[in-house]
């Protein structure tokens, strides 16, 4: 892969090693299977949301292992990205779940720039009969 290589995202664009395919594990896989498998997929989606939000390129290491009742689990997830994005804000609302920050950060990332974070384009509905 060339130094020119990057990731564009939106208005975003990233040259991190692990968000376009080089970093340090053989293939996707072998990083699935070493990191991404250890955390939920609400935590997954918040690490990388965070990350383009702040418009970093924070690598996801397991420095140990997740406890595995979700309770414990939860709560390990939730200091880690505190932790590791104290500068956001917008994650100490974090209560119960990751999905309506999940939802907020997706909202804000990809609606129109200027707009409401909360703003929902109309459906053109098409009636056939």
């Amino acid at each position: 892969m060339s130094t020119k290589d990057s990731l564009k995202v939106g208005s975003y664009e990233f040259e991190s090693r692990l968000l376009i395919g080089t970093g340090k594990y053989k293939d996707f896989e072998d990083y699935s299977k070493n990191v991404l498998d250890k955390f939920s997929q609400e935590f997954l989606a918040l690490w990388y949301l965070s990350n383009f939000k702040t418009k970093q390129s924070l690598e996801l290491v397991l420095k140990e292992n997740p406890p595995l009742d979700s309770d414990e689990s939860f709560e390990f997830e939730k200091a880690y990205l505190l932790n590791e994005f104290s500068d956001l804000d917008s994650l100490s609302d974090i209560n119960e779940k990751f999905f309506n920050t999940v939802s907020s950060f997706s909202k804000e990332l990809w609606t129109i720039e200027g707009k409401d974070p909360h703003y929902k384009p109309p459906i053109k509905r098409v009636k056939f009969r």
